[in-house]
């Protein structure tokens, strides 16, 4: 859009720095989102059980990494379900 009008879109120009050692993180949040359900139309939270096995497929297997990889991943899905549940209201 920039491109063609030379306006950059507010929402751009709000666009949070995403820090190159969090990207792997971000690329988990999109993979293992799918893997959610939904109750009654709302997004219930990614199962554990689905973030231990992304650690175990790609290879994360100190205790330390897993736990902050856990916690990262936690926390970014906390937001987006409450970004979800209010957008709905």
């Amino acid at each position: 859009m920039a491109q063609k009008t030379g306006k950059v879109p507010p929402a751009l120009k709000r666009k949070p720095e995403l820090f190159e050692d969090l990207r792997l993180v971000w690329e988990a949040f999109k993979t293992l989102s799918p893997a959610r359900q939904y109750y009654n139309g709302a997004p219930q939270p990614i199962p554990l059980s689905e973030i231990l096995a992304y650690c175990q497929m790609f290879e994360i297997n100190d205790l330390e990494e897993r736990r902050e990889f856990a916690e990262f991943i936690i926390e970014m899905d906390t937001v987006f379900i409450a970004a979800v549940l209010k957008k709905s209201r």
